[in-house]
């Protein structure tokens, strides 16, 4: 019995059994943990494979007040991803970037429950028709981009202007853009830039400070933007190459039958107007004769144009001439 008043008087024990509370801010602040920990993890991994219902902070496109968004204006370390569809031409768009460390002493928890991302990926889907485009690889990064990805590589046809370092199908102008679009320091911090399969992944190195962050989101969307454009302009140019092509079969088939038409109309003049001779008393017996010869080569040419045409409408072989609607047939008088 003494013992326990013992045990009962020790300072430790009294102090924790003064807390009563304590032990429920603890097992709170576990299980607190441990729920943002997965959820956080949920959503990283349901991010990685759809990017849905997350926003990207640092960017005027996407300005929606989402929990995500709240969670990404912390300034302790932390992820956002995002899926940006376009009429449903692009499968997904996601980007994944990390802000500024934090020296708060918390930042070990949120490290903890954050997943680690080093690097800003823009990565769009393509619906269109299109195989292997391009790779991009630094120069440190050439020969063993080449070693590692040969199935990639083989179906490239790099063009004249460009070396190892850009190797570019026949997607016209979309390494030019992006170098383009790319400033100066970015351009240094470009890692890989690869479209196979109808998928297109441009990696680039995080700055450490958060505005540059920001402007490399930013500029990122900006070659987003130029490549939907030219897809679109690709793809609105073949539709319209097609109706043109289309357009000239029509016009040249109208031309076509505007031509026969002015020559059919040609060689009736000229059959009325032999056959106006022909009626003519002060021609001569010779002189209508040599006439009526005429007028009958036009007239076995005029049956044969005709019979031809009627073959082609009637879908038949050669059909045998006589007379035809029109067709008008002189006698020697």
């Amino acid at each position: 019995m003494e013992q326990i008043n013992k045990i009962l008087e020790n300072q430790f024990f009294n102090l924790v059994a003064a807390k009563w509370y304590t032990p429920v801010i603890v097992f709170g602040f576990l299980f607190t943990l441990l729920y943002v920990r997965i959820r956080s993890r949920m959503m990283h991994n349901k991010a990685q494979s759809y990017g849905v219902n997350v926003a990207l902070a640092a960017s005027p496109y996407f300005a929606s007040q989402s929990p995500e968004l709240v969670c990404a204006n912390w300034s302790t370390y932390r992820w956002v991803a995002t899926n940006w569809g376009f009429k449903n031409k692009y499968r997904s768009f996601r980007a994944v970037l990390n802000f500024k460390k934090s020296n708060d002493p918390l930042f070990f928890f949120m490290d903890y429950m954050t997943p680690s991302v080093n690097r800003l990926q823009l990565e769009l889907k393509f619906k269109a028709q299109f195989e292997g485009y391009a790779c991009i690889v630094n120069n440190k990064q050439v020969q063993s981009f080449i070693k590692l990805n040969k199935d990639v590589i083989y179906r490239l046809n790099p063009t004249k202007n460009q070396g190892k370092q850009q190797l570019c199908e026949s997607f016209t102008g979309l390494v030019q853009i992006i170098q383009d679009q790319l400033k100066s320091e970015l351009k240094e911090n470009l890692e890989i830039l690869c479209l196979n399969n109808n998928e297109l992944k441009l990696q680039i190195k995080l700055p450490t400070n958060q505005n540059d962050i920001i402007k490399v989101v930013q500029n990122m969307m900006q070659i987003a933007d130029k490549l939907m454009e030219m897809e679109l302009t690709e793809q609105q140019t073949r539709q319209n190459n097609k109706k043109l092509e289309q357009s000239l079969k029509v016009t040249k088939t109208l031309k076509q039958q505007q031509q026969v038409e002015q020559d059919e109309q040609q060689v009736q003049m000229k059959i009325d107007e032999i056959a106006k001779q022909l009626e003519d008393p002060a021609v001569s017996p010779a002189e209508k004769q040599k006439l009526q010869m005429k007028l009958d080569t036009y007239m076995q040419k005029e049956r044969m144009r005709m019979s031809k045409k009627m073959a082609a409408q009637m879908g038949m072989g050669n059909i045998g001439g006589g007379n035809k609607k029109g067709q008008r047939t002189m006698v020697m008088k």
